[in-house]
């Protein structure tokens, strides 16, 4: 998971343009989209309005967001939104659920199974782990 979050970022941030021009076909469509995912991660970023913002349709957006990303739109949005909860989870004195909500989650099954899908273990665990592994 951590390598997969690397190469997003490198990909997203390529300034220097070091991947081959094939594999940055729409990333500078896709920098505002990016953008826009990360500005309303409290909310549900909508896929027909960064569809719009690309001036592409939205089977061609789901398209191309995926081969640029290796990831549907809905599963980056939900990327996010975990990685947001994680730092939460460790830097802010929250409950779970005020976790949750803060990222848009305010369904704590969907938070916990979404959570648990990109990390292995509840949110409950994660936050006891890097407590555990900060303190050693």
């Amino acid at each position: 998971m951590l390598i997969r979050q690397i190469l997003l970022t490198f990909m997203r941030y390529d300034s220097r343009q070091v991947l081959p021009v094939h594999e940055r076909k729409y990333m500078h469509l896709l920098r505002p989209v990016l953008d826009y995912i990360e500005t309303n991660i409290a909310a549900k970023p909508d896929l027909g309005i960064a569809s719009k913002m690309v001036n592409m349709s939205y089977y061609h957006f789901t398209k191309c967001f995926k081969e640029m990303m290796g990831m549907t739109f809905v599963d980056y949005a939900n990327f996010n939104k975990i990685k947001m909860a994680e730092r939460l989870l460790l830097t802010e004195d929250l409950s779970i659920e005020q976790v949750g909500e803060q990222i848009g989650m305010n369904n704590m099954g969907h938070f916990y199974k979404t959570f648990k899908r990109y990390n292995s273990c509840s949110p409950k665990q994660f936050r006891s782990k890097m407590k555990i592994w900060t303190r050693s």
